[in-house]
């Protein structure tokens, strides 16, 4: 029994280690197959884009009723068809068409249409995956596919936030400034970066669009607000002034600040006594930029304001208040050199300091 035991377990060993090879060459074989099959994906890929670099090129000086750019790359035709080639040349056509105004920029939407690969971009658009309803409308949206503006205009509100970003960038691609009405309705907040991405893709002109600001000045979405306060800023609607200033009482801190940074560039001689008055009551990132507005509105009622910071704030509030008096000019000056406190620590520092900015 003993030598049958022992008989056993060596064939039960030579199972396991047979097993073990055998599953050890199964494991090299998938990976040797999954690293061949990557290899050939990135060859096919590295090929399908040089391909679609040469279509592109080609879409540059694309005219209706000229030769096609695909009869000058026979290459082409093989993979038109194909679902990962038409991903590609739509990427690429996105690309430059992103770099390209005038002609040749007219001349990709025209190649775009012309091979339908915005049925490709209106089928993103249809999918419940958000990247790719997200990839679809900034497609649509460069390549000048105004058809679909009902479609992506209802997801200016949408719950997700790149879906969301991205309609909103492309009414706004699409339509400019006319583009902002969906500052009506959206409820959703709109991000500080997506503004600053908003303000970039928006033309240096105004035009008539901005009369919309004086109601999204009172918009219930405080994000709104914002942002129409940067508009009213960077286009100096002095016009909207009183309406811009009834929102440094708004409950919403960060509206307050962007009023006083606003006012600042929209200034009459009331706006110093407005931003004085809100002083006392507001957090410190208020009272800073009402500080550093101060210096730039250049009211002299403020000097006795100013005054009184330097003597009753923190340090770094006084150095603010004394850079403002620096900028008053010789009102300012005057101010800080007749003050008792300039030879007093920290005051004669602080003084001395703003005073040599204001040299430099």
């Amino acid at each position: 029994m003993p030598h049958l035991l022992q008989i056993s377990l060596v064939n039960a060993l030579l199972a396991a280690i047979l097993m073990f090879f055998g599953l050890l060459l199964s494991a090299v074989g998938f990976m040797l197959l999954y690293l061949l099959s990557e290899r050939n994906a990135q060859k096919r890929k590295s090929r399908w884009k040089r391909i679609a670099d040469a279509l592109v090129l080609a879409a540059l000086f694309f005219e209706e009723g000229v030769r096609k750019p695909g009869v000058a790359i026979p290459e082409s035709r093989k993979w038109i068809h194909t679902p990962g080639f038409r991903e590609c040349l739509v990427d690429e056509l996105v690309t430059a068409k992103k770099n390209l105004t005038g002609a040749a920029a007219a001349g990709l939407v025209r190649f775009y249409r012309l091979l339908q690969l915005e049925k490709d971009s209106e089928h993103k658009l249809s999918s419940p995956k958000w990247h790719l309803k997200a990839r679809g409308i900034e497609e649509l949206a460069w390549m000048e596919q105004k058809d679909q503006l009902r479609r992506i205009y209802r997801h200016t509100n949408n719950r997700n936030e790149f879906i969301r970003s991205e309609a909103q960038l492309a009414i706004v691609q699409l339509y400019g400034m006319e583009g902002l009405r969906f500052l009506n309705v959206v409820s959703e907040p709109i991000s500080e970066w997506q503004q600053m991405k908003l303000l970039a893709r928006l033309p240096k002109k105004a035009g008539e669009a901005l009369k919309g600001i004086r109601g999204w000045l009172q918009s219930a979405n405080p994000s709104v607000i914002a942002f129409a306060l940067q508009l009213a800023a960077i286009h100096h609607l002095f016009e909207f002034h009183d309406h811009v200033a009834a929102c440094l009482g708004h409950r919403d801190a960060k509206v307050r600040v962007q009023t006083v940074k606003c006012l600042r560039e929209i200034c009459n001689t009331q706006t110093s006594g407005l931003l004085i008055d809100r002083y006392p009551e507001n957090d410190r990132a208020y009272k800073e930029a009402v500080l550093e507005a101060l210096g730039v509105i250049g009211a002299g009622s403020s000097v006795h304001f100013l005054q009184w910071v330097l003597r009753n704030e923190d340090n770094s509030l006084k150095l603010l208040a004394a850079r403002a008096l620096a900028r008053l000019g010789l009102q300012g000056t005057s101010a800080l050199e007749a003050d008792d406190l300039v030879l007093r620590y920290p005051w004669n520092e602080i003084i001395q300091q703003a005073k040599s900015e204001q040299k430099t």
